[in-house]
């Protein structure tokens, strides 16, 4: 359904035929203050009829630590509104706990994914990780930073963003030598060292404050590419989150070892039935019927759709492009439109912002620094004459009402002010124009937007380079206009698009063989739980578990037994005595007994 057409009050039909069954019925959606909206709005539609409802958080803290026996509360509900990302971790969770009552899951029966291409396409190649005990902290990262910040590009190493890579020249492999005081950098001994040069100069030059992180309150917290949204409590994995941090000059967290994880794709392939909507899906039926069984149908609109969606206007650079957005912005202002002015990030958002303060136009901003006010705003975005810039995050679900007199005026104006996606791009605009109302939609592009900058080509580097000579000498106009300009950025979406697909048939594919491991290791996990002699079943998987370890080698120092037992046998830190050896030769099973005798002493069971 296209948007602003009702898809959050036509899935009520929906979720109260299948949970007349008794057996549950989930919607989830990409964030949760949609999910919370909508549970607000739709609970006395439910409640009505004789059904419960709830949300799979808590609505007064989300910050606030929840009982399993609240959340069994939640997940027994008829209808349940949560988040995909809650509902990834809490099944983490539920199959992780010690014992039966720590669990609060029941069997997944029917679930409706709000926007779901979001959801199992935008998202699907990101695993939902849940971390263990730290491992062993490296005090390298402050090292490795201070030695990155020295290098010169070029003459140190080389940089190539279009495949996210970067590698240390001959000259900089000699510095690193000399730096680290090593014989050689690519040697066993000193590969600690070159992963953490190479995670340190990946914090440097691929992640970027603003686009892909914030610092919130001494904390680095990743940022959602595809919505600008914070994503809490979610890091990046192999350490170079810490190197992030230590670029940061914050506290560096532990690296941790993964206990647990699962990506999209899995968690609702779980489902009895799942089902979707959006306003953007049409274009990808092909990858849905495909990779998970599911038609896409297309429902007409209830009234016409009369909003002008003008082509986009480009530019060579980013200043051209946004003083010409920012000159359409304030001359719809003036006639009384209210504006949703579209940044590609973070830090874009701060830059229009101060850029029309510095006009004297007053506007609110929508970004990751003021989720908590994002009612508020979206609420006064339709009035006439506001202005509202934001990211990435007002263009799903966001409901912007008309305020009096602006139909007669035109309706809400969306300005775009960097390349996006196509389904990113149709999401925005669609937040004016519902249901028949009248508005507009253009977009800005400049040759320097990272999203054109990080898929180009050498012949697009050549035809920019080129452009850029032009200009110099006078001979081209502000505006490009050439059908050839046009061409190559439809080709380079294009080959994006492409790209994004064969990365989720890959994900898919290595998903279903760790579905099919996971599944059954969590079937085994709730016999255990289930059985009656479980301590005598697992004692005795222990003792065959750490012969088989301890076969591999004679001797054990006090450190391998210890590295030994951390790594494969408990998530909390083991420590072992310095004076107690192990000697494989010296020692001797006890007959019928979980023990093990040593001349020196007893180890009994796993200790």
């Amino acid at each position: 359904m296209k948007t602003g057409e009702g898809k959050t009050l036509t899935a009520t039909l929906a979720l109260y035929l299948n949970a007349l069954s008794g057996k549950g019925a989930i919607l989830v959606t990409p964030n949760a203050y949609l999910a919370q909206r909508d549970e607000e709005q739709l609970a006395p539609v439910y409640e009505w009829m004789g059904l419960t409802v709830s949300t799979g958080f808590p609505k007064d803290d989300p910050e606030r630590k929840v009982r399993p026996e609240e959340k069994r509360q939640w997940y027994n509900s008829d209808i349940l509104y949560t988040t995909a990302s809650n509902l990834a971790f809490d099944y983490l969770f539920n199959n992780l706990t010690a014992n039966k009552d720590g669990q609060y899951l029941r069997p997944y029966h029917y679930v409706i994914i709000d926007e779901v291409d979001d959801v199992l396409l935008d998202q699907a190649t990101s695993p939902f990780v849940v971390a263990s005990a730290p491992m062993l902290q490296s005090n390298l990262y402050r090292l490795c930073d201070d030695f990155v910040r020295t290098l010169v590009p070029k003459r140190d190493f080389t940089v190539r963003r279009r495949d996210k890579a970067i590698w240390l020249t001959y000259n900089g492999v000699q510095r690193a030598e000399q730096y680290f005081r090593i014989r050689n950098l690519y040697d066993d001994e000193s590969r600690e060292v070159y992963r953490h040069i190479a995670l340190t100069m990946r914090a440097h030059y691929f992640m970027k404050n603003g686009h892909d992180y914030l610092v919130e309150k001494g904390k680095v917290v990743l940022l959602d590419e595809t919505d600008g949204r914070l994503k809490n409590g979610v890091k990046v994995n192999t350490g170079l989150h810490q190197a992030v941090e230590q670029k940061e000059h914050v506290k560096v967290t532990d690296n941790q070892k993964t206990a647990a994880s699962i990506t999209f794709p899995s968690l609702f392939g779980l489902f009895d039935k799942i089902s979707g909507m959006s306003g953007t899906v049409k274009g990808d039926e092909d990858e849905f019927i495909n990779v998970y069984n599911m038609k896409v149908v297309q429902i007409p609109t209830h009234k016409p759709v009369i909003r002008k969606d003008y082509p986009p206007k480009i530019y060579l650079t980013t200043s051209e492009k946004l003083m010409h957005a920012l000159n359409d912005a304030i001359t719809l202002h003036k006639a009384g439109r209210p504006i949703l002015l579209v940044a590609g990030s973070v830090e874009n958002s701060e830059i229009i912002s101060e850029l029309l303060l510095d006009r004297g136009i007053p506007h609110n901003v929508l970004n990751a620094f003021n989720i908590a006010r994002e009612a508020a705003i979206v609420k006064d975005a339709g009035q006439p004459g506001a202005v509202t810039v934001a990211t990435n995050m007002a263009g799903r679900g966001t409901d912007i009402k008309l305020g009096p007199g602006v139909k007669e005026k035109g309706g809400l104006a969306v300005i775009g002010t960097e390349m996006l996606p196509e389904r990113v791009k149709l999401q925005l605009a669609g937040r004016a124009g519902r249901q028949g109302d009248p508005g507009s939609s253009q977009f800005y592009i400049s040759l320097e937007d990272s999203y054109i900058a990080k898929a180009s080509t050498k012949r697009f580097k050549k035809m920019y380079r080129k452009l850029v000579e032009k200009r110099r000498k006078g001979a081209m106009p502000k505006e490009l206009t050439s059908p050839r300009i046009r061409l190559s950025l439809e080709m380079l979406k294009s080959r994006v698009a492409d790209g994004e697909v064969r990365s989720r048939k890959k994900t898919n594919k290595y998903e279903v063989a760790l579905r099919i491991q996971r599944t059954q290791f969590y079937k085994e996990r709730e016999k255990l739980m289930n059985n009656a002699r479980l301590e005598r079943t697992v004692g005795n998987w222990l003792s065959e578990g750490i012969d088989d370890f301890l076969n591999t080698q004679t001797d054990w120092s006090p450190s391998q037994l210890q590295h030994l037992i951390n790594e494969h046998f408990t998530y909390q830190e083991v420590k072992i005595p310095d004076n107690l050896m192990y000697n494989r030769k010296a020692l001797k099973k006890v007959p019928g007994k979980p023990m093990y005798r040593y001349s020196q002493g007893e180890i009994q069971d796993a200790d």
